[in-house]
């Protein structure tokens, strides 16, 4: 055997001897640090289960967590009729039951009335009429607590918050915006029933309230409603009589937009509204009666404008004879015959025209979305970009009203763009002698000239 035939095995010994000594001096290493992990207070050995059937919500345990002993799954969550985001993130009552005893919006509240007239006396300070007798408005409106789906959408409801903030300021209203679902039972178009009774019951100094959906916008800033056209009603719907008593149509008022005098009757007529809406079989069984006692309805769950024209209809000697069916002005405009004449009425006649001549109005007192989602969603009956052109149109006109008395307004209805409409070359207040201004200041500004 030559040397050179030696030399491979030489090397292979070698090998196997360093790795023989490598493993020891690896696990010197190694085995201290795992058992110290091992013996760590901190240190949790995961443990693996496999579970068949639905999958549970993801859970995080803290970091100090230490299980005993293997625990069940979580319970599924509860289910939901209308299958919400808001709904599922919390733990909703049980849908109502046809055998379950009516919903009601709270506690019964009964001589409410002559409490208020006394609440009133004994606070002189918080006066049910504010300035030249004018009643005490309150406006409600609101928006979901979820973000919008269109990313458009939360600034539409910006504007449209602004648009009524503005119209309230010049006329002197209060306003309360709401994003609490306040009854979990009542959802969608439901929500502002216990708004507008715990608000009434809040604030007895407020003599009406105004409801208005999130996409109804003021498009007319200086008319105001004929408040003592209403002093024998409690509640005002834009409607038609002979629609709601002789038709009986559900499309004869609009809920979107109404006003509602904070008083016992109206409490009445909250609490025996709502038993219709809460979420369960009861709200189908209803949708249901409503087909058959309304001219024009399919038989889907019931909803709130539905369920006050069958109040009317079914039960008119109670309540009909303190609802006003407003049609001389647009307490409710339908947007699709509006948005597209607003250059017209611009060009042909001037803002408040009715609170001055005592007539119809000239321009819309508002225009109402009615078929468009503002915050997205596929449930609108109109494409989104035929409404959101439509939205920035009226915005900019309502807005136009509140520039000019600064001295600006839009480059046109299209566009958030403004220019200077007036030079003002004088370093006094506005001119007085202004009608059109003048309607814009502050009531008591107003006030304050009179004198």
């Amino acid at each position: 055997m030559t040397e050179h035939d030696v030399a491979p095995d030489r090397r292979a010994r070698k090998q196997w001897a360093f790795r023989a000594l490598a493993i020891p001096i690896i696990f010197l290493f190694i085995a201290p640090c795992v058992l110290f992990l091992l013996r760590s207070s901190d240190f949790v050995v995961p443990r693996i289960r496999i579970e068949y059937g639905p999958r549970a919500p993801s859970y995080s345990a803290p970091a100090n967590y230490q299980p005993t002993s293997p625990s069940p799954p979580p319970p599924p969550p509860a289910s939901s009729s209308s299958g919400s985001h808001e709904q599922q993130q919390r733990r909703l009552p049980p849908p109502r039951q046809l055998t379950d005893e009516p919903y009601s919006l709270g506690p019964s509240v009964t001589d409410y009335d002559s409490r208020r007239a006394q609440w009133l006396r004994d606070h002189p300070q918080f006066p049910a009429t504010i300035a030249q007798g004018r009643p005490r408005v309150l406006v409600v409106t609101g928006s979901s607590p979820r973000r919008c789906s269109d990313p458009e959408g939360d600034h539409v409801l910006l504007r449209s918050f602004k648009n009524k903030a503005d119209y309230c300021r010049i006329h002197g209203f209060d306003i309360f915006y709401s994003t609490a679902v306040l009854d979990a039972e009542l959802t969608g178009f439901w929500t502002k029933l216990p708004l507008l009774r715990t608000l009434m019951l809040a604030h007895p100094e407020t003599e009406f309230l105004w409801w208005m959906d999130s996409d109804v916008v003021f498009t007319d800033m200086l008319f105001e409603p004929p408040w003592s056209k209403y002093s024998r009603h409690n509640l005002v719907l834009p409607g038609w009589d002979d629609k709601v008593y002789d038709a009986k149509s559900w499309l004869s008022i609009n809920a979107g937009s109404f006003i509602i005098r904070n008083s016992q009757w109206s409490l009445d007529l909250l609490h025996a509204w709502a038993v219709m809406g809460p979420r369960g079989p009861v709200r189908f069984e209803y949708g249901k009666r409503f087909a058959e006692a309304l001219s024009d309805r399919k038989p889907y769950e019931s909803d709130d404008q539905s369920a006050l024209v069958y109040l009317l209809v079914t039960q008119r000697d109670r309540w009909g004879h303190k609802t006003f069916l407003e049609s001389a002005y647009s307490l409710h405009g339908y947007w699709a015959d509006i948005v597209d004449r607003y250059e017209y009425l611009r060009r042909n006649g001037k803002p408040g025209g009715a609170a001055a001549s005592g007539g119809g109005e000239v321009w819309p007192l508002v225009t109402h979305f009615v078929g468009c989602k503002p915050c997205g969603g596929d449930d609108g009956t109109y494409e989104p970009q035929r409404c959101q052109r439509g939205m920035e149109r009226a915005l900019n006109f309502g807005d136009d009203q509140i520039l000019k008395l600064y001295g600006f307004e839009h480059e046109s209805l299209n566009t958030t763009a403004v220019r200077r409409a007036r030079i003002d070359t004088g370093g006094g207040p506005l001119d007085a002698d202004d009608e059109e201004l003048a309607h814009l200041l502050h009531p008591s500004f107003r006030a304050a000239e009179h004198r």
